[in-house]
């Protein structure tokens, strides 16, 4: 327990005496005895006293009941730090990595059949700089309907494998910014920009729930697999749309899942943390909604690829691509 939650307790503590307080004032002021009358009555000065005891006593039990909320508030956000500050390790782990053969070194995760399985082409995997590999869950650019001149979001870009393939698309006149939490990806897909020569790609370190971008300056967000770790999805989507441009369009590949887990899988090391701010397909789509987005549409669903190797999580987890416009 951190010292965030010590005002709390103290709150809780002066609350509980103030509940005693009220108790035992109101006890003593409506003693009975017998059959009901009262035995005597207290002195007018001793009455007045409690009564006095007895509203701070329940002004002391509101701070208690508030101080209640508060410690529930503090946990809940305490989690989600500590959830986003797990992802953020395991993604600068990632980014610590040279290159893509690294990652399928161990043969547990092959980045070129992974990006195949979700639906790029060997056109697109070729296309990127050497090095810059694909953990996402479907393939947004697909289905996003880029167009010369347009600026591109890119959230949640990791080392930049949508956002130069937006790239190319948008061409010299077009511009896409990569936002990511983690500035060591952040640094690895500036770097490949760089070696690549992509000049229409620039990328920013940023929180899609704090974006930094200015309002109304989006053509197009795209994202892959990222939006279901943000804990507080409708006010990820409602940042989301703040920055797109009138008519602005989203489209995002994600994840969702079907029902709840039990115990031991949300202690799974690989899976426990997502699992634990994942959302259902109609949850998720509320909350686009809720954000403020029109005509919305999932284009594309299925079975997460790696999620099916796994017997507790097969047809469990499901990537599903959603198109909406501001």
């Amino acid at each position: 327990m951190d010292g965030s939650y010590l005002p709390v307790l103290i709150m809780a503590a002066i609350g509980v005496t103030g509940f005693g307080m009220t108790v035992v004032s109101f006890v003593i002021m409506r003693r009975r005895g017998g059959k009901g009358q009262a035995i005597r009555p207290v002195a007018d000065g001793l009455r007045s006293l409690l009564r006095r005891l007895t509203v701070v006593g329940g002004l002391l039990c509101v701070l208690f009941f508030a101080g209640v909320v508060l410690l529930l508030v503090l946990g809940r956000t305490n989690a989600q730090k500590h959830t986003r500050e797990s992802l953020k390790q395991q993604y600068a782990a990632i980014a610590d990595r040279r290159d893509s053969s690294q990652t399928s070194s161990s043969g547990a995760f092959d980045p070129v059949e992974h990006a195949k399985a979700i639906g790029y082409s060997d056109d697109e995997i070729q296309s990127v700089p050497q090095g810059v590999i694909c953990l996402g869950c479907g393939n947004p650019i697909a289905v996003a309907g880029l167009k010369e001149g347009e600026t591109v979001v890119d959230l949640g870009s990791g080392a930049g494998f949508d956002a130069f393939l937006a790239a190319r698309k948008v061409g010299p006149k077009g511009k896409v910014i990569g936002v990511d939490m983690t500035a060591e990806m952040v640094a690895k897909a500036t770097e490949s920009a760089r070696k690549g020569n992509c000049q229409n790609v620039l990328f920013k370190v940023g929180e899609i729930e704090h974006l930094p971008l200015e309002d109304d300056s989006i053509d197009v967000a795209i994202s892959n697999c990222v939006v279901n770790h943000c804990p507080d999805k409708l006010a990820a989507f409602k940042e989301i749309r703040r920055c797109l441009k009138p008519k602005g369009r989203i489209v995002i590949a994600d994840l969702v899942v079907v029902g709840t887990f039990p115990a031991e899988v949300l202690e799974d090391k690989t899976w426990g943390k997502w699992l634990a701010v994942a959302s259902e397909k109609q949850e998720y789509l509320e909350a686009v909604g809720k954000a403020g987005f029109k005509g919305i549409a999932v284009v594309s669903e299925r079975a997460s690829p790696t999620a099916q190797k796994n017997e507790r999580l097969r047809g469990r987890i499901i990537s599903i691509v959603v198109k909406a416009c501001k």
